[in-house]
């Protein structure tokens, strides 16, 4: 099934293109989402419109309903989403040295340059992740930098929950240094952490040389995000950036979707970063 999304009219971009290449395709438990960040910046004249939003609000719309509340919304238990451009952005920093701000302002994403798009998705992503159990996530996207870059972001409350348990793990000592043994409940293992992975694969051309010292090695994000009654609460967020592949290589994504025959167990999403020197680069862009 494909769900594809129109522009409406909508009134915060009045002269977008009329194109919308955004598609939601539905294969099973597995959603692989195309998120198209350029249509409303880009008139239907050609001229660029760069103070419009990355994605429009009916779209935003259209992807809340169908994710959320859809036909389909409960059925999805995978998702994959390709996009242009990092929405955590892994180059962007707010203690560089004066000199290097001019290079960040070349490569930075655009979402970092446009707030309330990346609230809008990282909350709706959010929303989606910890709408039940058994959900994994992972965000595809290219960037202006050779090289690959793999970030994972989580909830700060699901993050504090982990280290209690860990801490809560170890065993304790008496006075001596000897481990005390303990009664204690038998609980289940699973956690059921929910993770948002992205991962930035470096382009063959627009790469800027000597800007691998940008990148940051992570940070926090909190805002308001809307719940499922339609209400703001603060999301705390915080996230890890990785560099995987060198910048002297070209980076891809190589993956496999598992989907078990039995229902109950969750959908498996196996993706890597993968390099290749410039001269072995034979495909750009190919089947996922």
């Amino acid at each position: 099934m494909q769900e594809r999304f129109e522009n409406w009219g909508n009134a915060d971009t009045p002269n977008a293109g009329k194109d919308n290449e955004t598609a939601l395709h539905i294969l099973g438990r597995i959603g692989v989402l195309l998120l198209d960040t350029r249509w409303s910046q880009i008139s239907d004249r050609g001229a660029q419109q760069k103070d419009e939003p990355l994605v429009a609000e009916d779209t935003w719309k259209q992807l809340e309903h169908l994710l959320l509340y859809g036909t389909y919304a409960g059925s999805i238990t995978a998702l994959v989403v390709c996009t242009d451009e990092p929405p955590v952005d892994p180059y962007q920093r707010d203690d560089l040295p004066e000199e290097s701000y001019a290079r960040l302002a070349a490569i930075s994403s655009r979402w970092a340059k446009h707030e309330s798009d990346r609230e809008a998705f990282l909350g709706l992503m959010f929303r989606w992740l910890q709408g039940m159990q058994n959900r994994s996530l992972v965000v595809i996207c290219g960037g202006d930098l050779c090289g690959g870059v793999e970030t994972q972001v989580e909830d700060q409350q699901q993050a504090e929950a982990r280290t209690k348990r860990q801490e809560d793990s170890k065993p304790k000592l008496d006075e001596w240094g000897q481990p005390v043994q303990e009664l204690k409940p038998v609980t289940e293992n699973a956690t059921n952490d929910k993770f948002y992975r992205q991962l930035v694969c470096g382009g063959v051309a627009g790469s800027v040389p000597g800007v691998g010292h940008l990148m940051g090695d992570g940070g926090e994000l909190q805002f308001n995000s809307k719940d499922d009654r339609g209400k703001r609460q603060l999301l705390r967020l915080q996230y890890d950036h990785r560099r995987l592949i060198p910048s002297e290589h070209c980076a891809y994504v190589e993956g496999l979707v598992r989907a078990p025959v039995d229902a109950t167990e969750p959908v498996d999403i196996r993706a890597d970063i993968c390099s290749l020197f410039f001269g072995g680069v034979k495909v750009v862009v190919g089947p996922v």
